[in-house]
């Protein structure tokens, strides 16, 4: 499950999909977005009970006042939450074996996560740079996991039979009347979006719900629209592919 700031939110509704579907992830990797949404479906959490947790509790960053020039915001709702709703504290606890990624601040490679406690690497993991304050761990800074690889395939692949690939970055359709906003985010994404190249290859189905172009990378107060477009295009998507 891919990173992609607010339209991570689709990741619940394409869980809800598949699992009414009858499809049930035996093992997940998330990058970013798409690592809160694997902790806590991990953590033994329906995708209902997640959207109900992202929706009454408020995920985005507060103002960096201490180190403002490191970042403009802290995650510090986002821990929040992570600590107060994780029953399960480290990946070796968790009911479903999840993957981190996160990208060295010093040089620039990506890290994998899988043991040991998960909120600081899920932290980590989400913590886009010039937006947040670097996240350390072990004294070295990490950020976002998207930003060296976007589609966490590669740990899955000699575990899975299927790999499902789902990415929610679609690039908007080009127009000159577009916002500054709109133009930032679409130069952010077709930025990252050239390194899930290698992990689309190691899937078996990657789904890409073309809808989520119309939402930005701050859009969170849309969860139940973009989780709308992550489960109606799954359900479309699933009816048209055989097992």
């Amino acid at each position: 499950m891919s990173g992609g700031g607010a339209r991570g939110y689709a990741h619940i509704g394409v869980l809800q999909a598949l699992n009414e579907k009858g499809i049930f992830p035996e093992v997940i990797g998330g990058t970013s977005a798409g690592s809160i949404a694997g902790a806590f479906y991990c953590d033994g959490k329906s995708p209902k009970e997640i959207a109900e947790i992202l929706k009454k509790h408020d995920i985005n960053g507060t103002m960096n006042l201490v180190n403002f020039f490191a970042g403009f915001m802290r995650h510090d709702k986002l821990k929040m939450v992570l600590d107060q709703f994780l029953i399960h504290k480290n990946f070796e606890e968790l009911n479903i074996p999840l993957f981190i990624n996160a990208t060295n601040y010093l040089n620039g490679k990506e890290e994998i996560f899988s043991s040991g406690t998960i909120a600081d690497k899920v932290i980590a993991s989400s913590t886009l740079p010039i937006l947040f304050e670097a996240s350390k761990i072990n004294g070295i800074p990490y950020v976002d996991g998207g930003l060296a690889n976007n589609l966490l395939a590669q740990p899955l692949r000699p575990l899975c039979e299927i790999v499902i690939g789902v990415h929610v970055n679609p690039i908007k359709e080009w127009s000159e009347k577009i916002s500054m906003l709109d133009n930032l985010d679409r130069a952010l994404h077709m930025g990252i979006n050239h390194n899930i190249e290698v992990g689309k290859k190691m899937c078996d189905l990657f789904i890409e719900p073309p809808g989520l172009s119309k939402f930005q990378i701050l859009d969170s107060k849309k969860l139940d629209e973009i989780y709308t477009v992550g489960y109606e295009y799954t359900m479309e998507f699933l009816a048209k592919e055989s097992f």
